[in-house]
């Protein structure tokens, strides 16, 4: 297994405020507060996206193939008066595949939408035919709701040898204009999961640049009890610390179960080298009924807010992933620091009072 190298993020504090709850939660928004009860959407929303702006009064949000029948990408929308009520869709987001790939049945999986010169675009995980393992596509819409039609250029957008493939597209928006592609796929070994990066192209369509490998297995919470190969999945990025900082949150452990949690890593570059948060993971099981929390993404509702999306398992019976929501503080105005300390704010799942 690769070791994971630990570095010292320059002149920068690194610590972030991660707030949840299982139950009513009341948050400060402007104009007024924020009311939702997790979960935000009862039925299996697996690998939520993280919402776009439709410009039509609703934000969109997209998931793993699910439902009766069953859809290749689900979608939801919540008004954007209301980011707590959530609806699902009565359609398919992507009613067709690439030409690279086959259906297999449930094999679509962690839709990811952005808006990109003019256009949405959805990166989406599949069946790659030709290796027998999951890869990379692209789809498009002029609209967020969709459906987004595949961008086939006859192979995959990432595609990589080993394990299970490329899944877990993530793009990222620098506060610079540049683009980058987040995914997980095998190291060189071919079995154990590691998270890359790389840059993309203004139209968000293509690759450039170098590959960099960010992080791989190394923590205890990412094994499975007696397991040998650990899981780390689901990369997702925003700014932190005042946009002087990185924050890669991703996911650990085998999805299928309660052990299943989220963890951060941080770093001064989009490049890495990342730093794992020592007391990971952030976001785990709990008894406000939260079991398995993962698949992470991010809503920015314009009001200086930030809210995680994510699923967890809607019982012990491990019949779906629910869809929750909650706000996270990325450490405004800390002072400077070499050193790393990432904390939680109220770990006790206390409510907040509205101001």
């Amino acid at each position: 297994m690769r070791a994971l190298r630990l570095i010292q993020v320059p002149t920068t504090v690194l610590k972030t405020f991660f707030c949840f709850a299982g139950s009513r939660r009341l948050l400060q928004a402007s104009p007024s507060c924020i009311q939702y009860t997790n979960p935000v959407l009862a039925v299996d929303f697996p690998d939520p996206s993280s919402p776009v702006d439709g410009g039509d009064g609703f934000y969109y949000i997209f998931a793993t193939n699910a439902g009766t029948p069953i859809r290749n990408v689900q979608a939801a929308r919540a008004p954007k008066s209301d980011l707590g009520s959530w609806t699902l869709l009565d359609y398919d987001a992507l009613p067709f595949v690439h030409s690279w790939s086959t259906l297999q049945g449930g094999f679509v999986w962690a839709p990811e939408v952005a808006f990109i010169n003019g256009h949405f675009i959805m990166y989406i995980t599949l069946h790659y035919t030709a290796q027998n393992r999951q890869a990379i596509g692209i789809a498009t819409s002029p609209t967020a709701s969709g459906p987004y039609m595949p961008y086939d250029t006859g192979y995959p957008f990432i595609s990589q040898y080993g394990d299970l493939g490329a899944l877990d597209a993530f793009p990222f928006l620098d506060s610079d204009g540049s683009w980058y592609m987040y995914w997980r796929a095998p190291g060189a070994d071919g079995i154990i999961p590691h998270i890359y990066v790389q840059a993309m192209t203004p139209d968000g369509l293509s690759l450039t640049g170098i590959v960099s490998d960010l992080l791989a297995p190394s923590q205890p919470w990412e094994f499975f009890p007696g397991a040998l190969i650990g899981v780390i999945e689901a990369p997702a990025v925003t700014k932190c610390y005042d946009n002087a900082a990185y924050c890669l949150f991703y996911s650990g452990n085998p999805t299928q179960t309660a052990a299943y949690s989220t963890g951060v890593a941080v770093s001064s570059s989009p490049y890495g080298p990342f730093l794992k948060y020592p007391n990971n993971p952030l976001l785990l099981a709990n008894g406000a009924g939260i079991l398995g929390p993962g698949g992470l993404s991010f809503m920015l509702p314009g009001n200086g807010q930030t809210f995680a999306m994510y699923h967890s398992w809607d019982s012990t019976a491990y019949t779906a992933r629910v869809l929750n929501m909650v706000e996270l503080s990325l450490n405004p105005g800390l002072p400077m620091s070499t050193n790393l300390e990432v904390s939680f704010v109220n770990p006790t799942w206390q409510v907040p009072v509205c101001q």
